[in-house]
């Protein structure tokens, strides 16, 4: 898997995130013995990420 960031700042509270996920071989076997296939390939546009909890460490810090 490999993905990147959009990053504001290094230390920001939240990013935008992209990924592309791809797990050759991955499989799932049924009581049967057949084997259902997962190895395809995921890309994901963008995700929004945010920290929580690091607004208010970083607004405690500041005020010091």
């Amino acid at each position: 898997m490999f993905g990147w960031d959009i990053r504001v700042t290094k230390t920001g509270t939240s990013l935008l995130r992209t990924n592309l996920r791809y797990a050759p071989g991955l499989n799932l076997k049924t009581d049967d013995g057949q084997k259902v296939m997962f190895d395809h390939l995921e890309f994901n546009f963008i995700q929004y990420v945010t920290f929580i909890g690091r607004k208010k460490l970083y607004r405690k810090y500041a005020s010091k």
